[in-house]
């Protein structure tokens, strides 16, 4: 019998059911129940009504896992993951060791995002801000002082000195009307290759007091080396980036050394606060540890004597175990130098590290992509401590979902600190683990310090959502007060700050431009932009601004500048920016600068803009092929002298940009 035919007949067969009711009638229920008169006809189940019968079941399943996958667990949104981190300190070795044993076995799948450098704004050519605005300052001319915050350079000016590391010698100038002349050189390093880039590990930074020249740079750590350990061992061990960094402090009348301080590690930031000097280095000794079965202190020689650190000066908050020291040195530079540090045990480097006169923060991201406790996306740890002449402390932290853009995406305003971020989710596909699909959100967040059970953290209190719209990122941060200006892809985007508990959205206009301007006048009515256009092509724009509206100069107002490598794109203490009466000049080094198509041998180039006319000339310098101009500097005395600085010579210039005066240095 074919398959058909059986089929129509097994469902078209009667099945007859014998009336049961007069066999139980006896003992039944007895209300009168209605039977039907004929025998039921029953068939067998269809295909449709078995699927029917079990969807049901297939949707609570579909539902749970959703729910599985994405955002259970916690409002993530809305609320800070952790805060209330509490400091805590080790007693000896084992207990240290054992914790990262056990945290090596425990740990989720974290990835560390790309650090983005310190003071990182610069690194991305998109951050940018739009040519039609101009209520905002980038960057302003700074000299040294007290109570104030001072980032070191390779470069100094203090009155008529000029102070300058290259990459052997710390060398002090006196100016005299164009003439120079050396007051006192050292050489700190016979090492040739030493290379002093921003993304060299080998540092140079000079700060300047009241009283002292401050002058630290990082070397090879042959301060470890013991029987046991060489010097190969110690990069094999520690990796490529694990350096001794050297602090000078000299006597600035007669340049005695008054103090020296040696602390390990990669050096992330130095950096002059209220005349104190905080230093932030990192140490990852992950292959250290598998190799050599142990844990090593770090090591700090002041004045060459070895500090006496033990395993009960590491501290460390339960929810950040990594295998990496964070140590922050301070050094007090008023009245009797003091010298202190704190050591925490923490996860990875730090990527962006910003601070006010009386706090410091060190941020880092990282991306979770398996960890349950967690949605999968891009987070942001913020640890923040308590500054004092010194002495640091502890004070609280927190973890947020969300980028930490760069230093200018951090504001601390009235006790609240207050982030620009761009919070970004990977929802996995139910039939596909590899199938991530990205959800953004550009928000504010803002975080005030809470004390909750005896122990401090930073918890968000109000927070603006829906800047710009889905997938696009925030490309350019500016707080002012109780405002703040933030551009995304798409959009511009201005803030009022005033009730840190309600952030409102005063205006969102279109406005995809993005162009760094930086002012060329204390009047902010002139302005230039420098941006990277691709393929090491720059442009360089002059803007009038009227009415808080930045237009180009009528004539000549763009250059294109083609260079390998154009050091102020990166560190913006490379941009030399000064205003003498109705005249402002604007300079940055560049390798073999290309001019609007005309091949140069020349490393750097300085525009001379006349403030009252708007017109603008151009000179540009070198110190020779193979000596790369590294900094312009400005002295005014009978007239305005200029003086170009390279790792080999200093030139001085007149007010005309002759030369007056050339030293090997």
């Amino acid at each position: 019998m074919k398959f058909r035919e059986w089929k129509k007949e097994i469902q078209n067969e009667n099945f007859e059911i014998p009336d049961v009711y007069d066999l139980i009638k006896s003992t039944a229920y007895s209300k009168e129940l209605k039977l039907a008169s004929k025998p039921k006809l029953y068939r067998s189940l269809s295909l449709r009504k078995l699927t029917y019968s079990f969807m049901p079941i297939l949707l609570i399943a579909i539902i749970f896992t959703i729910f599985s996958i994405g955002n259970h667990k916690i409002n993530i949104f809305n609320k800070s993951i952790s805060g209330a981190a509490e400091l805590s300190y080790f007693s000896n070795e084992d207990e240290l060791y054992s914790l990262l044993l056990a945290n090596r076995d425990s740990q989720e799948d974290y990835q560390y995002a790309a650090n983005t450098g310190i003071f990182s704004f610069f690194n991305n050519p998109k951050n940018a801000v739009n040519p039609n605005s101009a209520d905002f300052t980038i960057l302003n001319n700074s000299s040294t002082q007290s109570n104030r915050i001072d980032n070191a350079d390779i470069v100094q000016v203090d009155g008529n000195n000029i102070y300058y590391a290259n990459a052997n010698n710390f060398t002090a100038f006196k100016t005299d009307n164009g003439v120079v002349e050396i007051l006192y050189q050292e050489e700190y390093s016979a090492n040739n290759l030493r290379v002093m880039f921003n993304n060299s590990p080998y540092k140079n930074n000079i700060l300047v007091t009241d009283n002292y020249i401050i002058f630290i740079y990082t070397d090879d750590p042959e301060i470890r080396f013991t029987d046991s350990e060489s010097y190969l061992d110690l990069k094999n061990y520690f990796g490529s980036n694990h350096f001794v960094n050297r602090v000078i402090i000299y006597n600035k009348q007669t340049f005695t050394k008054v103090k020296t301080y040696e602390v390990e590690g990669q050096l992330l930031d130095s950096r002059l606060i209220n005349n104190s000097l905080y230093l932030v280095t990192n140490v990852n000794f992950s292959g250290y540890l598998s190799k050599m079965g142990k844990v090593p202190l770090p090591k700090i020689l002041i004045d060459g004597k070895l500090v006496n650190v033990r395993f009960s000066d590491i501290a460390y908050t339960d929810d950040k175990i990594g295998e990496s020291f964070s140590i922050i040195s301070t050094i007090d530079l008023n009245n009797q130098i003091k010298c202190n540090q704190h050591i925490q045990l923490t996860n990875k480097v730090w990527d962006i590290i910003y601070s006010t006169k009386e706090n410091l923060y060190l941020i880092n991201s990282f991306i979770n992509l398996n960890d349950s406790k967690y949605v999968n996306g891009k987070y942001t740890s913020i640890y923040k401590y308590k500054l004092n002449q010194s002495n640091i402390t502890y004070s609280s932290s927190c973890t947020y979902l969300g980028d930490a853009a760069n230093s200018f995406a951090f504001n601390e305003y009235n006790g609240y600190l207050r982030v620009a971020t761009t919070s970004t989710t990977y929802k996995t596909s139910l039939f596909n683990a590899n199938d991530r699909k990205i959800e953004s959100n550009n928000r504010i967040l803002i975080f005030e310090e809470k004390l909750e059970n005896e122990t401090k953290s930073l918890k968000i209190v109000g927070q603006l959502n829906g800047l710009g719209k889905s997938h696009e990122s925030i490309n350019f941060i500016r707080f002012n007060k109780d405002q703040a200006i933030i551009y995304t892809d798409k959009t511009k985007n201005y803030i009022d700050l005033k009730d840190p508990y309600k952030p409102k959205l005063i205006e969102q206009t279109q406005d995809d431009s993005r162009i760094s301007l930086y002012h060329l006048d204390n009047e902010k009515t002139n302005a230039v932009s420098l941006n990277y256009s691709g393929n090491l092509v720059y442009r360089l724009s002059f803007y009038k601004i009227e009415n808080n509206i930045a237009n180009p100069y009528k004539t000549n107002s763009e250059y294109e500048i083609k260079s390998s490598f154009i050091e102020s794109i990166n560190n913006p203490r490379a941009i030399f920016l000064h205003q003498n009466s109705k005249t402002s000049y604007f300079g940055f080094a560049g390798q073999k600068i290309v001019l609007d198509g005309e091949n140069t041998d020349l490393s750097y180039i300085l525009f001379i803009v006349d403030l009252n006319n708007n017109s603008f000339d151009v000179k540009m310098f070198s110190h020779g092929s193979f000596d790369y101009i590294r900094r312009m500097v400005n002295i005014q005395e009978n007239q305005n002298y200029f003086y170009t600085i390279s790792n080999g010579k200093i030139v001085s210039y007149n007010s005309n940009f002759e030369i007056v005066n050339t030293l090997t240095i």
